[in-house]
């Protein structure tokens, strides 16, 4: 990596809300199971992914300074722990062609339908292989603006629909199944929430390292919290209609018209979506690379970024043959996909760390009691 790749606590809080906040996108993947029941489906999720933070912070603790990679080395072992890191290189590679492909989607769809996908897609992703190559530091200073935009957006446009909100387009409450809840609540885990795991590779970069906890937890709450209001608004405002709609912030602010002054909202929205997008795909086509640099041990990551940027505007075109495969894919597959690697193999983790703190206190009992 290089020398001048250092984050402060500030950057890493906003860029962890805005990274969050880039999924909004995604609320249409489980508003439609959980219907008028998604922001307590939210707020469960919160809890769920603070839980896997906190795990991933409790291992980061005792193996300070290192990244994903090299916690996976110290815990597993060097030739098990690169195994289980490319598992890792895998899943950040994977997010960026799927993330390319929604942004596609969504342009081609409600923003430029006579442009070709293809030419969205490179458009896209040369833009994204620039951002990363001027270093990470470049990127994250540009999350104060993106996250405190889309906050200032998020407020603005939940006041300007209030003459829009129905009470009783809140309810009916708990009228799902407990397996769909569940279903719903795992999606908003396993995809806008626990995403955010790809930071792991960055926290040796932070300048104040005894910041760390607060930053992340900080701007994974704001980010949150953003779509928390994203939903309750939604909901609201489309009632039973919500499920029924592939983007329903998009739908809400389309509804925006105060006095034939303030509409077409739906235009600032649809950009401001796209940015944080921008901004996400980034971070991840970055983790990506300095995942692989560090599992074959290269000096520099640079040289990985165009290589597989280019592989994932490939990808991105062939990810989906249309909105409603994407549609079906984040509700039914994505979070099964998402959870081996951002749920299942964090535990994992946490079992063989257990196990082997537990057998070298073991020894050192035995060995005490060999030497007395």
């Amino acid at each position: 990596m290089k020398a001048s790749d250092k984050i402060v606590p500030r950057e890493l809080f906003f860029s962890a809300a805005a990274f969050v906040q880039g999924s909004s996108l995604l609320t249409s993947f489980f508003v439609g199971g959980l219907k008028q029941n998604s922001w307590i489906g939210v707020l469960i999720a919160y809890l769920v992914s603070l839980a896997t933070f906190s795990l991933y912070l409790f291992l980061l603790s005792k193996h300070p300074n290192k990244s994903l990679v090299q916690l996976n080395e110290a815990v597993f072992g060097k030739i098990a722990g690169k195994a289980i890191s490319f598992l890792y290189f895998f899943y950040f590679l994977s997010l960026v062609p799927l993330n390319t492909a929604d942004v596609v989607a969504f342009i081609d769809n409600y923003m430029m339908p006579e442009t070709p996908p293809v030419a969205i897609s490179i458009l896209c992703l040369v833009v994204v292989i620039f951002a990363v190559r001027k270093g990470i530091d470049a990127v994250f200073r540009l999350g104060p603006f993106f996250s405190i935009m889309q906050l200032i957006v998020t407020i603005s446009f939940a006041l300007l629909l209030l003459p829009n909100m129905k009470p009783y387009n809140m309810l009916p409450l708990f009228d799902i199944t407990p397996k769909a809840f569940l279903q719903g609540v795992n999606t908003i885990v396993a995809l806008p929430f626990n995403e955010l795991i790809i930071l792991m590779m960055f926290m040796p970069l932070v300048t104040e390292q005894n910041k760390v906890k607060r930053s992340l937890f900080g701007g994974f709450t704001l980010g949150a919290s953003v779509m928390l209001m994203i939903v309750l608004t939604d909901t609201a405002v489309l009632g039973p209609l919500l499920e029924y709609f592939t983007i329903p912030r998009f739908e809400s602010a389309r509804l925006i018209d105060v006095y034939d002054v303030i509409s077409r909202m739906d235009t600032i929205f649809g950009l401001i979506l796209i940015v944080l997008r921008f901004f996400k795909i980034s971070i991840l086509l970055y983790g990506a690379a300095l995942c692989l640099a560090q599992i074959f041990e290269f000096n520099d990551y640079v040289p990985l970024v165009s290589t597989l940027g280019i592989l994932a505007a490939f990808f991105a075109l062939f990810a989906f043959e249309s909105a409603s495969e994407s549609y079906d894919w984040g509700q039914h597959t994505a979070a099964v996909y998402s959870s081996f690697f951002n749920i299942l193999l964090p535990l994992l983790t946490l079992l063989i760390y257990l196990l082997r703190a537990l057998i070298a206190k073991l020894k050192s009992k035995k060995a005490k009691k060999g030497y007395a």
